[in-house]
């Protein structure tokens, strides 16, 4: 009996060191999301200088394309920066997370080794053009241009019956970019710095068109999302914008490229390696990745126009997002 309540007593205190941690709560983060990318050269410079808004144990993760939706859906995001589309797909009610700026407006470009310099050409050759993220903002933009052209297409890579021209669209993953335009397509939609590491890589490959160009503009490419808890605090929301806007001058970017691809890598998901290099990056890259803040008052109907033209392109792509979406 002796024995038993020892081990008791025992257990009770071993627990309170347990749940004290030793006198130290477990650290709560503010995780900041981000793809890589374009969206992960937004916030190069508050990752190189580990800016933490004032508080403490901020903390900023880059991840592959694909799974930047993954922290949303639990949760887990404090801030994240994804596809608009996305954004309105897992958040579009705004009861978890608000949209407090666009930041990306556009840089998605055609590259290639064949002389097609206009859609129609590629029409006219009945040509294959592998897109990054085909269901995504670049593929669903292109989709817009060609409906608003009249250019027919297909999206499984097949010809398309009684079109006397047309496009074959094939949906390829950013990681396997290098590989395709090795193997097997001529042409590839691809956004920055991808387009531009391709130009380098295979010195007969060349940027031959602007999407942004074709589209008529700018679009709000990449949101930020802040979870509805810290977007009660008006303060930390203030802090993240300003540093935004801050650090997305160019210049910066153009005079610490070095700086910008430590940064992104070293917060890179798991060790992971970027696809942004000191080999891809440049001046004219950092232009064409179109990067600057808009904050919700000023972006709210240009996000609401491209999101009704996704959906006219695929109803299943992207949802009408309530006003309480737009912080």
């Amino acid at each position: 009996m002796k024995k038993r309540l020892l081990a008791l007593l025992l257990g009770g205190v071993l627990g309170l060191f347990a749940l004290s941690g030793c006198g130290k709560p477990d650290t709560v983060y503010l995780d900041v999301f981000m793809p890589d990318g374009a969206p992960a050269l937004v916030m190069a410079k508050l990752m190189h200088d580990e800016n933490q808004l004032g508080r403490e144990n901020v903390r900023y993760t880059v991840t592959a394309a694909g799974s930047i939706s993954e922290p949303v859906i639990q949760r887990e995001a404090a801030f994240v920066l994804m596809p608009v589309n996305a954004a309105t797909l897992v958040a579009g009610s705004g009861e978890a997370y608000k949209l407090i700026s666009v930041n990306t407006h556009g840089n998605l470009y055609i590259i290639g080794r064949g002389g097609a310099a206009t859609l129609e050409s590629l029409a006219d050759d009945k040509a294959s053009l592998a897109v990054v993220n085909l269901s995504n903002v670049p593929g669903l933009t292109l989709r817009h241009i060609l409906d608003k052209k009249g250019i027919a297409y297909s999206t499984d890579g097949t010809a398309v019956a009684g079109a006397a021209a047309y496009i074959k669209l094939h949906g390829i993953d950013a990681e396997n970019l290098a590989g395709q335009l090795e193997k097997t397509y001529d042409y590839v939609l691809a956004p920055e710095p991808a387009a531009t590491t391709m130009t380098k890589k295979y010195g007969d490959v060349s940027i031959l068109m602007d999407i942004q160009a074709l589209y008529g503009g700018e679009y709000p490419q990449a949101v930020l999302l802040a979870r509805s808890d810290v977007y009660e605090d008006a303060a930390l929301v203030e802090a993240m914008l300003s540093a935004l806007e801050a650090g997305e001058d160019a210049a910066w970017l153009a005079n610490h490229i070095s700086d910008a691809v430590t940064a992104v890598g070293a917060h890179m998901k798991d060790g992971a390696k970027s696809g942004i290099s000191a080999g891809n990056m440049s001046a004219a890259v950092i232009e064409n990745c179109n990067i600057r803040t808009l904050r919700t008052a000023d972006a709210k109907a240009g996000v609401l126009a491209y999101v009704d033209r996704l959906i006219a392109v695929n109803p299943k792509a992207a949802a009408v997002p309530q006003d309480a979406f737009f912080g």
